[in-house]
Parts: structure tokens; sequence; C-alpha cells
């Protein structure tokens, strides 16, 4: 069994892609058949994200706290000081996430015109 990481946001386009619908739509979910595995919440004003092996927290502006959560379980071991070339990698990710998400917002466009 493979394990992956899953929100409630990647329910619209797994119902899709089990339908096999091919019209287009606006998601920032996954579908459970794509190899993407992001997943994003908003706690303590800080977004906690999981993304390949890695969980992060991130304050809108960088990475305060970096964990491999399938080794590290407890999430014990801070990784932030050890890989920066990781951690810029992830920060970008994030960034560009957010921003295409209140970017869309912002201007009105998350629906498919």
């Amino acid at each position: 069994v493979s394990l992956k990481n899953f929100q409630q946001i990647d329910i619209l386009p797994s119902v899709l892609d089990y339908l096999n619908y091919k019209k287009k739509y606006i998601s920032y979910g996954n579908s459970f058949k794509t190899k993407s595995n992001f997943i994003v919440n908003y706690i303590n004003n800080s977004f906690h994200i999981a993304t390949g092996d890695y969980y992060f927290i991130f304050d809108g502006i960088k990475i305060v706290e970096l964990y491999n959560f399938k080794t590290d379980t407890l999430l014990t071991n801070n990784l932030i000081l050890l890989n920066k070339e990781l951690v810029l990698k992830l920060e970008t990710k994030a960034k560009s996430y957010l921003q295409s998400f209140n970017n869309n917002l912002i201007n009105n466009k998350l629906t498919v015109k």
C-alpha cells in the first residue's frame, strides 16, 4: 500500500478524475491518482505544509521548521539548518502556491471562463 498525503480539498478533483470528467475546472487540490503530494493547513498564524517526505511550517515569509515526517514521526529533529537548498526549494513552492491562490481570489479568477 502506498501512503499519500490527502486533504478535504482533494475530494473534488479525485471524484472528477474517478468519473473521467475531461472539462476544465479550477481546484487547488489534487486527485488521488496524481503523483502530486502537497497539502496546506493554516494553524496558529502559520502555514503547515506537507509534501513528499517533508512537513514544514511557513510563517508567510520563510520556513521556520522542517522535518522528514516519514523518518521522524514525532517531529523532533528540525532539519532547517541542514539543507539550505531544500529549504529554498520548499519555500519557493509554498510562496508560489499561496501567491497563485491569493491573486486568483483577489482578481475573481477562481472560475473557468
